[in-house]
């Protein structure tokens, strides 16, 4: 996303947008370079950010998915500053695997698997046990006609 967001005050970016900056600029006709700002991204920086009128951006990179709040205020060349400032709320969207319905979804799927397979195991061992009590009646027909023989 590129262009102005002067009367923007929330941005839903992309976990792809790992890279995004922020320009900002405060008016003052007199002597605009002697402005002075100070800036800070809540959720990811402690501390105000102080720069002069030749930097007026803030590069973010590689931020966790979630919702933060740029602050940014200015001062003149009277080190008067705005203490208001400007805000933009700025939520980064999580990748698919990392959202709770996901999550939720895998766990289903893997609880379900982990289920088929048990009783998977289940029905073989009921047929193990099936083919096992044909195995030992054939043999013990089979003995008993041995023995009617012999006898």
């Amino acid at each position: 996303m590129s262009g102005p967001i002067q009367d923007t005050q929330e941005v839903s970016l992309s976990y792809r947008d790992s890279v995004f900056t922020v320009e900002f600029a405060a008016i003052h006709f007199a002597d605009p370079m002697a402005n002075r700002y100070a800036y800070r991204l809540e959720g990811f920086e402690d501390k105000w950010v102080e720069t002069d009128a030749k930097k007026r951006f803030a590069t973010y990179t590689n931020l966790d998915p979630g919702d933060y709040v740029f602050r940014v205020k200015a001062s003149n060349k009277n080190d008067i500053w705005n203490e208001q400032g400007a805000t933009l709320t700025i939520r980064i969207t999580p990748p698919v695997w990392k959202t709770l319905w996901f999550r939720l979804l895998a766990l289903i799927l893997l609880l379900g698997l982990a289920y088929a397979i048990y009783l998977y195991r289940v029905r073989q061992l009921i047929q193990q046990r099936f083919d096992l009590k044909n195995e030992v009646e054939n043999r013990t027909k089979e003995l008993k006609s041995q023995k009617a023989y012999l006898e």
